[in-house]
């Protein structure tokens, strides 16, 4: 078998699942295993990859994902008869289903139900861990300028969900959100509901640090308020999952001493 992913967390979980030398085709921001991927054809990006280097590498399966990729891509890749796997992961019951869907699709349904079984045992802790401790209102911004944050429906506020953590834009329409953080909002903006007792700044998809967080401070939030968090384990599912269960719970474990 021969694959093409174009998406950077299912490449990863494609080698746990030992399929490194079927794996032909990856994307430019697939990074992990670095061993491994460094010999790699690349074939361009998430959103615009290059169909037609896709298609000279004959891959007998091309696996997307409904968040990482546009749907144009499935469409073009699907009209010119290539085998296409269509991933959803806005959940972390999604995550689990795309293990056993990825190991039906290569003939690796053993290890993928083992690394399913992982994460549903990792959520049990955590719930365990965490029933007594009420979750923390997190604001969770994934762009600077403008200003972006995870809205409902995500991976990363599912996840953080069962490590007690309230993303305080749950109720918003929009998945991703442009977030009015100064007072002054504009029509495409969504004001705060609430102020959150946390700001998580990841690493990616925008590489916030030190700088944001004086930002953040000079906008009126104290800097208790803001951690600086690892985002590849936010937002890395199926690959990162099960570590960033562990990570994020040890984390709010830890902010209830501050609280």
């Amino acid at each position: 078998m021969q694959i093409v992913s174009l998406v950077p967390s299912i490449t990863e979980a494609l080698c746990m699942l030992g399929l490194e030398d079927a794996l032909v085709g990856i994307t430019d921001y697939c990074l992990y295993p670095a061993q491994i991927v460094a010999s790699k054809v690349r074939v361009g990006g998430t959103k615009n990859p290059r169909i037609r280097d896709i298609q000279a590498l004959s891959p007998d399966l091309v696996i997307v994902n409904t968040d990482e990729n546009r749907i144009q891509t499935f469409e073009t890749l699907k009209s010119l008869g290539l085998n296409m796997l269509v991933t959803s992961t806005d959940s972390l019951d999604q995550v689990e289903a795309t293990w056993l869907q990825l190991g039906d699709a290569t003939g690796t349904a053993g290890l993928a139900r083992q690394y399913r079984a992982d994460i549903a045992a990792a959520r049990a802790f955590n719930r365990s861990e965490l029933r007594d401790i009420k979750p923390l209102s997190t604001l969770i911004p994934v762009w600077r300028n403008p200003w972006m944050a995870s809205g409902s429906g995500t991976y990363m506020e599912s996840l953080l969900a069962e490590c007690g953590f309230r993303n305080v834009l749950s109720q918003s329409y929009r998945k991703w959100a442009k977030v009015a953080l100064n007072g002054n909002k504009s029509d495409d903006e969504l004001a705060l509901p609430e102020p959150p007792e946390l700001i998580l700044l990841p690493s990616e998809p925008y590489h916030f640090g030190e700088a944001d967080r004086d930002s953040l401070v000079k906008l009126g939030f104290l800097r208790e308020q803001i951690v600086l968090v690892d985002g590849v384990l936010l937002s890395w599912w199926l690959s990162r999952t099960v570590p960033a269960l562990k990570e994020f719970r040890e984390l709010r474990i830890a902010r209830e001493a501050i609280v």
